[in-house]
């Protein structure tokens, strides 16, 4: 008997159990397939400290904002600066006497944070492609809450909402406020601003019309909520809901109108953030669960829900479609691309 109809099946068979392990394999197991390729997830060299806020503004440039608590000098907050996409990293500021940032947020090409020092909040600006940084000379005194108003920076002082250019050269007064705003984000919208107050008799954050000082309808949320402008006559509002989900909510400012979008099974939620026409946030179903990158376009409709493997992320942005977050554990940056179809 000839041996070459078993030789063949014996390789039919190794082929068949091959190609079954190999489609295993790639759907419960795909990173044995990966290499370590670099842009994915690299060494973040340089770069210490409680990194609290990561920024950039191409593939390339960006800055990171850190504190640092010493045992024999007083603490500080840095400002790191990266030109390689976050490979290598290098102090470009130092404020000493400072433990925290606060509410840092990013116009254009500039990232803008405020610091306490020995009671006083300031301000600083950092030109993220160049570097370059700017301090404040004004001493505010309660805690500022910072907005985009068309390209310069908004923010909240002694019952008034301001405007100033990157340096600090030029400020001017768009309003005043009566009731005290809350931090869950400001939208300046046909010369009206708005924004969320705590009302302490029905123990919700209300929507408020800071001009006309009246509120909103009556929308009004029990959870944490973080609002967002998006259009010329729109904001996007995202808000938790009895404890079990967050709802995604159009405001259109123009019909007074609130359209739920979208409802996600999550519970804690980031404030939102807006690049190239997507809006962006991290939540997770409980605390130290694994968080998501929750993404909507404009209107709020949900685009893609992306679970990160890794929970407490504080340190991230999302910039031309590139999505970066600091993995203190391991001290590395991860970078992955968001496709162009969604």
């Amino acid at each position: 008997m000839k041996l070459w109809p078993k030789i063949l099946g014996i390789i039919v068979g190794a082929i068949v159990i091959l190609f079954l392990t190999v489609c295993y394999l790639l759907m419960f197991h795909p990173q044995l397939f990966m290499g370590a390729d670099s842009e994915d997830s690299y060494k973040a060299n340089g770069l210490h400290g409680n990194v609290s806020d990561l920024f950039f503004v191409d593939e390339n440039a960006g800055i990171a904002l850190s504190s640092f608590l010493y045992p024999d000098k007083p603490d500080s907050v840095k400002v790191f600066h990266t030109t390689d996409a976050g490979h290598n990293w290098r102090p470009i500021l130092e404020v000493p006497n400072c433990i925290h940032v606060f509410n840092a947020i990013k116009i254009d090409s500039c990232v803008f944070c405020a610091v306490k020092k020995d009671s006083i909040f300031s301000l600083i600006c950092v030109n993220v492609l160049s570097g370059k940084y700017t301090l404040s000379n004004d001493k505010l005194y309660k805690l500022p809450i910072l907005f985009q108003h068309d390209d310069k920076l908004g923010y909240t002082a002694n019952g008034v909402f301001y405007i100033t250019d990157s340096a600090f050269e030029s400020t001017d007064s768009i309003g005043n406020y009566d009731k005290q705003p809350s931090n869950k984000g400001i939208a300046v919208i046909d010369n009206n601003i708005y924004g969320f107050i705590f009302d302490k008799d029905s123990c919700n954050s209300r929507l408020y019309d800071f001009k006309n000082k009246n509120f909103v309808g009556d929308f009004s949320f029990p959870g944490d909520v973080s609002m967002i402008k998006t259009t010329d006559s729109s904001c996007v509002i995202l808000a938790a809901k009895d404890h079990r989900y967050l709802e995604m909510y159009d405001f259109d400012v123009i019909n007074n109108t609130l359209t739920s979008k979208a409802t996600n099974a999550f519970q804690i939620m980031q404030p939102l953030k807006f690049d190239n026409e997507l809006i962006y946030t991290l939540v997770n179903d409980r605390p130290n669960a694994d968080n998501y990158l929750l993404v909507t376009d404009k209107f709020g409709q949900t685009k893609t829900t992306i679970n990160l493997n890794e929970s407490n992320i504080k340190a991230y942005c999302l910039t031309d479609r590139f999505f970066y977050y600091y993995d203190p554990f391991q001290h590395r940056i991860v970078r992955f691309y968001i496709s162009e179809t969604l």
